[in-house]
């Protein structure tokens, strides 16, 4: 079964992708499953699905191979960059390989949508959408059961 990778950004994460200034989603715990599409939300009080990615190659390496070769594509400047790998010896950068941001109206409540208890602290693996890519449309709950049986 093929898995999305559900994860927070933060505001200026987001905006910076939209902008074609961010290529790569970088991560202090590095995702070990493959997954065939990434779900981005913003604000974890309301997890509401905000944007969509396709991953191109994920990149596994110790702090200073990844400050070297993705800290610019990632769009962080080095203050940032040192803030959030603070204390960190390896991560990841996730390369976006197409972004799309899913419109208002469809937007939805991803912790409700997946049963999830609460919004992922870092992220987690849920069922990859079957809906074209930011185009969501929210299956019946026994389509959504049948998802997640074959996901297990």
């Amino acid at each position: 079964m093929k898995k999305a990778l559900l994860l927070r950004l933060p505001q200026k994460a987001v905006d910076r992708i939209q902008a074609g200034k961010q290529r790569f989603i970088m991560r202090r715990t590095s995702p070990r499953q493959a997954f065939n599409r990434i779900l981005i939300f913003v604000d974890p009080t309301k997890p509401i699905l905000v944007m969509e990615c396709l991953p191109g190659q994920t990149y596994y390496a110790n702090m200073g191979e990844l400050a070297k070769h993705f800290r610019r594509p990632s769009g962080m400047q080095p203050a940032e960059w040192n803030a959030y790998f603070c204390g960190k010896h390896e991560g990841c950068a996730i390369e976006i390989a197409h972004h799309v941001e899913v419109p208002a109206a469809l937007a939805f409540d991803l912790v409700e949508f997946y049963a999830l208890r609460q919004p992922p602290q870092n992220f987690c693996y849920v069922p990859c959408p079957s809906w074209g890519l930011g185009r969501p449309v929210i299956p019946k709950q026994s389509e959504l059961g049948e998802l997640f049986a074959a996901a297990q």
